[in-house]
């Protein structure tokens, strides 16, 4: 399909005034149509998905930059290299997600690798650590020992887990500190009667109302006022792609939710290392 564009000269006075006039009531509602027409096709929500997860490295970057300028003046050699390979790891992020939207087009198989899950919690731990300090996040992790790998594409599953963890520390910004904990977990599970890997998120926030449980993953809904309401839709569709399921339920032992990541296993189980987080 080829757009061909308008080209409109000399509107009559009064439609001049209905398109100058923002206030226009009947230009709001108009527009407010367009939204939602733009929001309920597959294309509007593919666009709000793909701004949703480029803003998160380039955020990324943005904060890094800033941190490198305000090292520099200190001298801090060693900081600004850390920030400089941090604003590296963010940017190729960002390619990432241009390079599966190209293939996306071009439909092409997403670039899947065998990996484990608890080294996308490292790595995802690391490129989170400045929220969690900032947010006085409390981490614990207990990420098993001789796991077995999945298939996916790596950065898809970071964003995965970078988002849960944003949501989780969202929802303990207003709980007090002793309650801002998270936890991160990976075990062995089944997924239809075949071996899976499962990781945990949970939180010790607010949770989510009855209302709100049948609808945290659905597009445009959030309860956030600046949020796009695309982040845990993005996750429930990655999960999806690689032939998994994402959930989320309240806590049964206290306030805050709990959300079970699960993927089939394939390969052979390996026996972490000792110095490895666990």
């Amino acid at each position: 399909m080829v757009a061909t564009p308008m080209l409109v000269k000399k509107f009559p006075l009064p439609l001049r005034r209905f398109i100058g006039d923002p206030s226009n009531s009947r230009l709001q509602e108009a527009h407010s149509e367009i939204v939602r027409v733009a929001r309920a096709t597959p294309l509007g929500e593919l666009a709000a998905s793909i701004a949703h997860e480029i803003n998160q490295p380039l955020g990324a970057i943005v904060n890094n930059g800033n941190a490198c300028l305000r090292l520099l003046r200190t001298k801090s050699w060693s900081e600004v290299r850390e920030a400089i390979a941090a604003i590296v790891e963010d940017a190729n992020r960002a390619s990432g997600i241009i390079a599966r939207t190209r293939a996306m087009f071009n439909r092409s198989a997403p670039a899947k690798m065998q990996l484990q899950l608890q080294d996308v919690v490292t790595d995802a731990l690391r490129l989170a650590q400045g929220d969690l300090a900032e947010n006085r996040i409390i981490v614990l992790t207990h990420l098993g020992n001789d796991l077995p790998s999945v298939s996916g594409d790596r950065i898809q599953f970071q964003e995965v887990l970078l988002n849960l963890m944003r949501n989780a520390i969202e929802a303990m910004s207003q709980v007090p500190d002793e309650r801002r904990v998270l936890r991160l977990g990976c075990q062995e599970s089944e997924l239809n009667g075949k071996p899976a890997v499962l990781l945990t998120v949970q939180d010790r926030g607010g949770g989510f109302s009855p209302e709100e449980a049948g609808r945290v993953f659905d597009a445009f809904y959030t309860t956030k006022p600046t949020g796009m309401g695309m982040g845990l839709r993005s996750c429930l569709s990655i999960a999806e792609a690689h032939g998994g399921r994402l959930t989320a339920s309240l806590n049964s032992d206290g306030p805050g939710a709990t959300f079970r990541f699960l993927l089939p296993a394939v390969g052979q189980h390996r026996k972490r290392s000792n110095h490895e987080p666990n």
